[in-house]
């Protein structure tokens, strides 16, 4: 398992993603868009860097 971290400093929260394989870019965008859509960030205008 390769685990990948999104730590979001002002919501004060990690979220964890496991992959069997390796880590690669699609894998983090997906990462990103899933966890995009999942904490209300999507049409809000807010930013996640």
């Amino acid at each position: 398992m390769t685990p990948f971290g999104i730590m979001d400093v002002k919501e004060k929260s990690t979220t964890i993603y496991l992959n069997s394989t390796k880590v690669t870019a699609d894998f983090i965008v997906d990462c990103l868009e899933d966890y995009w859509n999942a904490n209300g960030y999507r049409g809000t205008g807010k930013v996640l860097l």
